[in-house]
């Protein structure tokens, strides 16, 4: 239901400091504001810019002077659907090649350059869901300046949030429709289709078809299809958002290199425990964090410098962003967690020095995504001089140090 604005002057993206370092912040600092990203589903943080998803566009903030406010705004896509919805365009993130990844849920529909020309995928065709060849809800790739547009996977209802690994590979949840217990986690394997809707004809699940399914999971997404790519984990009832691959060491061994996602609906963090990561077969669900509180909603979970987790709460009756209950300012409750073991509760960041390739190095062994973009940024500006200390990592116990690495060398 449509219920307006509720600040004149438009949504906000805000600074937050913790200059104590008790874990608690204490200073707020408004970056942005505007009528442009309200109701926005994502945004990336790279050094000086933000990257902000907010249908019909992807915009760029960009500090220029350094004082903490955007004085230059850039439209990079446009003409994407899904505005004021949860099944607009969502993301974005950064690989660990420097690509920008993002994606739409199915009311996202196409997307258009900003100067409104439609985007073509490396093929020439046309980026739209309209059968030719793509469906539903995708998953892009592309440079950061937009170039080299790729569909990584399409046919999805509503994949809200997707992470990248260190070794590139794709992790996406995705929202099934309205009472259909069918949510899911994706692996998104390169020019997949996932099934949303019949490949040929576009038809909806609930369509009589042959061999169709018998379980709502399977038959939500055309699963006995031929092509079609099966969930990785499938959640059933629940509204899957948020999701992160954890590459620190902060939080218990259970939990490193494993797949962390919140569930609004489900009102919890959890983590997807594997031996191997994508091993369906032998995972587990547990909880990081949950509540019984009718109003507690994460929807967006992230990896601080220091190895904690930030946990964003969207607190509210309903886990549907555009049908938002609380519609008064001043008793909103929405609130960020950090989640740390109880001998870390301070949040020390130490600032990342990029003066050296060995310095440099250091920084890409972060466990935090922007962390690691400034630092493959400066090795990329160094070059051949970067190979010693790259090679070093290369020789790295550690498999997502190593995978860092061959993307630089």
């Amino acid at each position: 239901r449509a219920w307006g604005k509720l600040r004149s002057d438009g949504d906000r993206i805000l600074i937050l400091e913790d200059n104590d370092q008790n874990g608690e912040a204490d200073k707020s600092t408004v970056f942005y504001q505007g009528n442009d990203i309200n109701s926005a589903q994502g945004i990336c943080v790279l050094e000086n810019r933000i990257f902000v998803a907010c249908s019909p566009d992807i915009i760029v903030l960009t500090d220029t002077d350094g004082d903490d406010k955007a004085d230059k705004k850039e439209v990079l896509f446009t003409g994407i659907g899904g505005v004021d919805h949860d099944q607009g365009v969502h993301g974005p993130v950064i690989g660990p090649g420097g690509n920008l990844y993002f994606n739409f849920g199915n009311q996202g529909s196409q997307i258009s350059h900003a100067n409104g020309s439609p985007v073509t995928d490396l093929m020439g065709r046309t980026v739209r869901a309209d059968g030719n060849p793509y469906w539903g809800g995708m998953a892009f790739r592309c440079r950061m300046d937009g170039s080299k547009f790729e569909v990584i996977g399409h046919n999805f209802r509503n994949p809200f949030e997707l992470t990248v690994d260190s070794f590139g590979a794709v992790w996406q949840s995705d929202q099934a429709d309205q009472g259909a217990p069918a949510a899911r986690i994706n692996e998104v394997f390169e020019c997949g289709n996932f099934g949303y809707l019949d490949e040929l004809t576009g038809a909806s699940w609930i369509e009589n078809r042959l061999k169709m399914a018998k379980e709502i999971p399977l038959r939500h997404w055309h699963e006995h299809d031929p092509g079609v790519i099966p969930a990785l984990w499938k959640i059933g009832e629940g509204a899957p958002k948020g999701i992160t691959v954890y590459e620190g060491t902060l939080l218990p061994s259970q939990f490193q290199n494993q797949i962390i996602y919140c569930d609004s609906q489900e009102q919890a963090v959890h983590g997807l425990l594997t031996e191997k990561i994508g091993d369906a077969e032998k995972t587990v669900i547990q909880n990081i964090l949950s509540s019984k509180h009718p109003w507690f909603r994460p929807c967006d979970v992230g990896t601080a410098p220091d190895g904690s987790l930030m946990i964003a709460d969207w607190n509210d009756a309903t886990s549907a962003e555009n049908l938002m209950t609380d519609q008064q300012l001043d008793s909103m409750s929405g609130r960020i967690y950090r989640i740390a073991p109880l001998e870390k509760t301070n949040y020390t960041i130490l600032q990342a020095s990029l003066d050296s390739g060995k310095r440099a190095v250091q920084a890409l062994k972060s466990p935090n995504a922007s962390t690691r973009y400034s630092a493959w940024r400066r090795l990329k500006e160094m070059g051949n001089k970067a190979i010693p200390e790259l090679l070093a990592l290369w020789r790295s116990t550690t498999p997502h140090f190593r995978a860092r690495a061959l993307h630089l060398l």
